[in-house]
Protein backbone atom coordinates (compact mmCIF):
# COMPACT_ATOMS: atom_id res chain seq x y z
CA UNK A 1 0.00 0.00 0.00
CA UNK A 2 1.48 3.44 -0.97
CA UNK A 3 2.19 6.03 1.75
CA UNK A 4 1.94 9.13 1.39
CA UNK A 5 4.38 11.49 2.94
CA UNK A 6 3.39 14.85 3.86
CA UNK A 7 5.20 17.83 1.88
CA UNK A 8 7.62 18.34 4.58
CA UNK A 9 9.08 14.82 4.51
CA UNK A 10 8.78 15.66 0.40
CA UNK A 11 10.99 18.18 0.68
CA UNK A 12 13.28 16.21 3.26
CA UNK A 13 14.16 13.52 1.01
CA UNK A 14 14.19 15.29 -2.27
CA UNK A 15 16.62 17.85 -0.56
CA UNK A 16 18.86 14.79 0.78
CA UNK A 17 18.46 12.78 -2.60
CA UNK A 18 19.50 15.93 -4.37
CA UNK A 19 22.01 17.02 -2.05
CA UNK A 20 24.18 13.41 -1.00
CA UNK A 21 25.53 11.04 -3.24
CA UNK A 22 23.75 7.07 -3.31
CA UNK A 23 25.41 4.67 -1.09
CA UNK A 24 27.93 2.69 -3.52
CA UNK A 25 26.45 -0.54 -1.47
CA UNK A 26 22.82 -1.75 -1.20
CA UNK A 27 21.20 -2.83 1.95
CA UNK A 28 21.57 -5.75 4.26
CA UNK A 29 17.71 -6.68 3.73
CA UNK A 30 16.40 -10.00 5.81
CA UNK A 31 15.48 -13.16 4.05
CA UNK A 32 11.84 -12.69 5.59
CA UNK A 33 11.28 -9.27 3.90
CA UNK A 34 11.84 -10.53 0.37
CA UNK A 35 8.59 -11.23 -0.79
CA UNK A 36 7.23 -7.79 0.56
CA UNK A 37 10.29 -6.29 -0.77
CA UNK A 38 9.21 -7.72 -4.19
CA UNK A 39 5.51 -6.64 -4.27
CA UNK A 40 6.51 -3.13 -3.52
CA UNK A 41 9.03 -3.29 -6.04
CA UNK A 42 6.19 -4.15 -8.68
CA UNK A 43 4.01 -1.73 -7.00
CA UNK A 44 6.17 1.61 -6.72
CA UNK A 45 6.75 1.05 -10.62
CA UNK A 46 3.79 0.94 -11.48
CA UNK A 47 2.43 3.89 -13.74
CA UNK A 48 -0.44 4.43 -11.55
CA UNK A 49 1.59 4.61 -8.38
CA UNK A 50 1.89 8.70 -7.80
CA UNK A 51 5.37 10.29 -7.57
CA UNK A 52 6.44 11.13 -3.73
CA UNK A 53 4.86 7.71 -3.02
CA UNK A 54 6.55 6.01 -0.27
CA UNK A 55 6.64 2.35 0.12
CA UNK A 56 8.10 0.91 3.35
CA UNK A 57 9.53 -2.74 2.94
CA UNK A 58 11.80 -3.81 5.75
CA UNK A 59 13.22 -2.89 9.00
CA UNK A 60 16.03 -3.73 10.90
CA UNK A 61 17.11 -3.23 14.55
CA UNK A 62 13.25 -4.10 16.06
CA UNK A 63 11.96 -1.04 13.41
CA UNK A 64 15.11 1.19 14.41
CA UNK A 65 15.99 0.95 10.43
CA UNK A 66 13.85 1.01 7.97
CA UNK A 67 13.94 0.93 4.29
CA UNK A 68 11.22 1.69 1.74
CA UNK A 69 10.98 2.42 -1.97
CA UNK A 70 10.10 5.87 -2.89
CA UNK A 71 9.36 7.57 -6.24
CA UNK A 72 10.85 11.01 -6.80
CA UNK A 73 9.13 13.67 -8.38
CA UNK A 74 11.50 13.20 -11.37
CA UNK A 75 9.95 9.87 -11.22
CA UNK A 76 13.50 7.95 -10.53
CA UNK A 77 12.99 5.38 -7.78
CA UNK A 78 15.58 4.87 -4.48
CA UNK A 79 15.58 3.36 -1.68
CA UNK A 80 15.74 5.61 1.31
CA UNK A 81 17.43 3.94 4.39
CA UNK A 82 16.17 5.58 8.14
CA UNK A 83 17.30 5.93 11.46
CA UNK A 84 14.87 6.26 13.65
CA UNK A 85 13.07 8.12 10.90
CA UNK A 86 16.26 10.10 10.06
CA UNK A 87 17.40 9.58 6.87
CA UNK A 88 20.76 8.29 6.58
CA UNK A 89 21.59 6.85 3.23
CA UNK A 90 19.60 6.09 0.13
CA UNK A 91 20.05 3.64 -2.72
CA UNK A 92 19.70 3.20 -6.50
CA UNK A 93 17.82 0.47 -7.31
CA UNK A 94 17.14 -1.71 -10.54
CA UNK A 95 15.49 -4.98 -11.54
CA UNK A 96 19.03 -6.69 -10.82
CA UNK A 97 19.07 -6.32 -7.14
CA UNK A 98 18.85 -9.93 -5.80
CA UNK A 99 16.50 -9.10 -3.51
CA UNK A 100 13.83 -8.17 -6.75
CA UNK A 101 15.08 -12.33 -7.01
CA UNK A 102 12.10 -14.76 -5.91
CA UNK A 103 13.67 -17.23 -3.69
CA UNK A 104 13.42 -20.51 -5.67
CA UNK A 105 15.48 -19.02 -8.02
CA UNK A 106 17.65 -17.06 -5.77
CA UNK A 107 18.66 -20.79 -4.90
CA UNK A 108 18.80 -22.27 -8.09
CA UNK A 109 21.39 -19.34 -9.38
CA UNK A 110 23.19 -19.50 -5.83
CA UNK A 111 23.68 -23.86 -6.19
CA UNK A 112 24.42 -23.48 -9.80
CA UNK A 113 27.58 -21.52 -8.94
Amino acid sequence: MSRFLSEENINLVEEFISSQEPSGSMPNISETDREQTINDWKTINLPETLCTSYLQFASNANGMISYGFYKTMKNEIYIIEAYCSIIRKYYNIDNNWIMLMPYEEFMKQLLEK
